[in-house]
């Protein structure tokens, strides 16, 4: 999430009674909405240049899966009356929301299914990520240096591979061998990210960007382009996310150098999420693709498009919240990023076809 990992274990299993063993947490959730900071009343600022890359992933998230997430609905659905924008397709009521109104049944009800059978799918996540393989990066441009910022120009993109920096401006050549190539996370790395992620290979121009990011009290706050493709490879399989409505924050430490309780949320939608099970393996017309579609129309929580809702609309997309922790990095260029595998299609020998990226409905 900004990465999205969990389908990308192959998991084959989904237990249906796992979906109640998650506690929905305390404490009513209409107290105080959770909501990023508004933006500040302050003029627009400059500044230099500055990124962070992305790391130690949060999505085992148990009964803490609230602090991860944001109210994205407007709505409280709490008992007795269970109010939301939407239901199931094959539900009577939709899953509850944490406290502050959060939404993100990611972190409550889906993950959970997976961990409970790939545990170390979190550790071996952060474990590619302190390698400097895949994660993501913000980079700001315009901000001010200061606790508030009324507008910065934020982009997000994929590390492909990094490598360690001095304190020279200038970027290192690309590693003789950059998969072997790793950072020290010191704020002086370099970092080469995925060409797919700007237009015409230019590093001005991203695709996935927020040209009126803010800063308010030192919380950083992004509004991501909608179904924007963001590509999470890994050696054998991949995962393609594509959210709606999504916002990442994070808060800025005083010296800088880190952005801490940083939270992705959005919504998934159901059709985007089968589309991308080809990529890690579960084929359209066999039982694990039933099973998966099934358990998702159990929890759909929200429409993949905001104010799209009503009595009795049914839910075509999951809430999601995942979390990461910050550290300051440099990018240094562009490289051509692996590409997914339809796990779905085979060649003329026998081996999976490349897919690239793969066609979704909303």
């Amino acid at each position: 999430m900004i990465a999205i990992a969990p389908l990308a274990s192959g998991c084959r299993v989904y237990d249906p009674a796992l979906l109640d063993r998650v506690d929905a947490g305390g404490g009513s959730a209409c107290e105080q909405r959770t909501q990023p900071p508004t933006r500040p009343d302050v003029a627009d600022g400059d500044g230099p240049e500055v990124a962070f890359g992305l790391r130690m992933v949060v999505m085992e998230q148990g009964n803490d899966w609230p602090a991860y997430g944001y109210d994205l609905d407007g709505f409280c659905t709490e008992q007795p009356d269970l109010m939301s924008e939407c239901v199931p397709p094959a539900e009577r009521n939709p899953p509850v929301d944490g406290a502050g109104g959060v939404d993100n049944v990611f972190g409550f009800r889906f993950f959970p299914l997976v961990d409970a059978t790939t545990p170390d799918l979190e550790s071996e996540a952060q474990e590619a990520q302190e390698k400097g393989q895949g994660l993501p990066i913000i980079r700001l441009r315009g901000w001010n240096g200061e606790p508030n910022d009324s507008r910065v120009d934020a982009a997000i993109m994929q590390a492909v591979f990094g490598a360690p920096g001095d304190a020279s401006d200038e970027p290192p050549s690309v590693p003789a061998d950059p998969a072997s190539s790793r950072p020290v996370w010191d704020g002086r790395d370099w970092f080469w990210v995925r060409d797919d992620a700007f237009l015409m290979d230019d590093l001005g121009r991203p695709l996935i960007r927020d040209d009126n990011a803010y800063v308010a009290d030192g919380v950083l706050v992004v509004r991501l382009p909608d179904r924007v493709d963001i590509i999470f490879p890994a050696d054998a399989y991949g995962v393609l996310v594509r959210l709606t409505g999504a916002q990442a924050t994070g808060r800025i430490s005083a010296d800088g150098t880190m952005l801490e309780d940083v939270r992705v949320a959005g919504r998934w939608s159901l059709n985007d999420l089968l589309v991308t099970a080809r990529n890690i393996g579960v084929c359209e017309g066999e039982t694990e693709y039933d099973l998966l579609n099934s358990q998702l129309d159990r929890i759909a929580d929200v429409r993949s498009t905001p104010g799209s809702g009503g009595p009795g609309v049914v839910c075509d997309a999951i809430s999601l919240g995942v979390g990461f922790t910050g550290t300051r990095v440099r990018v240094a260029g562009l490289a051509e990023g692996p590409p997914l595998a339809d796990l779905c299609a085979t060649t003329s020998d026998g081996g999976t076809a490349d897919a690239g990226v793969p066609d979704g409905g909303t």
